[in-house]
């Protein structure tokens, strides 16, 4: 492993599971508590890491660092009232993606107080193939990346509904392509079903989508597949007509 990797693989440890100690830590990323202490030291001399009673835990310098550059993204600002509208008239959790490498980043989600929401953060990033928003992102792309991307990266499964086939997904991303809508039914989540729509402009190169995501229980049937889908459609498109005129 090399030193940068070793830092950053120090970092999310800590971010998942800190406070922890050097041992811990040694233990956990497979090296020496040498190489831990000293990638440490510099972590902390730059004002990433604290220490505290023996152990090291992040501080929020990160935190700033990740809302410097979303800020500064045409796409969120445009999006982000949109997004905050579209959690009200649904109800449920709206959240805007940008794909990155094989993954879809969360930049930003809006929830109502009593509305399902995943237990994760702005920043966390969800598999392409197992998420509406992923599969509105691969389909803004070419058959040939998307190839490249599952043998880089596979297909894995979450649940017995992922899609691990990759003559099925290129099936779904032409309908995805038509409609301009993407659906998940349970295959990253059980029980938890989303519908995304594609957002082309800005300033992420046309890899990005919002999405409306909840349990089954709330998004099924004709209030799923025409109300909610066609209110995410509808934002989808206003976001671009901002994004042309900004």
């Amino acid at each position: 492993m090399n030193a940068t990797k070793t830092s950053f693989t120090l970092l999310e440890t800590l971010a998942a599971d800190g406070p922890l100690g050097v041992t811990e830590l040694a233990s956990r990323i497979d090296t020496t508590k040498g190489t831990v202490h000293n990638h440490l030291t510099t972590l902390r001399s730059l004002g990433y890491v604290k220490q505290v009673d023996g152990r090291y835990d992040l501080t929020l310098r990160s935190l700033a660092t990740g809302e410097r550059t979303r800020d500064r993204m045409q796409l969120f600002r445009v999006a982000k009232p949109y997004l905050d509208n579209l959690t009200k008239t649904t109800g449920e959790y709206a959240g805007l993606y940008v794909g990155e490498a094989s993954c879809a980043t969360r930049v930003y989600h809006a929830t109502c107080s009593d509305s399902w929401s995943p237990s994760s953060v702005n920043g966390d990033q969800v598999p392409l193939h197992a998420t509406a928003a992923g599969k509105a992102i691969l389909s803004s792309m070419s058959d040939d990346r998307v190839e490249d991307c599952i043998r880089r990266h596979g297909l894995d499964r979450y649940t017995d509904g992922t899609i691990t086939d990759s003559s099925r997904l290129f099936e779904q991303l032409r309908k995805v392509r038509d409609d301009r809508v993407a659906y998940s039914r349970g295959e990253r989540i059980e029980d938890v079903n989303g519908v995304a729509a594609p957002i082309r402009g800005g300033d992420t190169d046309g890899r990005a989508a919002i999405c409306v995501v909840g349990p089954d229980e709330v998004l099924h049937g004709r209030h799923f597949e025409e109300d909610v889908t066609g209110q995410v459609f509808s934002t989808a498109k206003k976001i671009e007509l901002d994004l042309r005129s900004a």
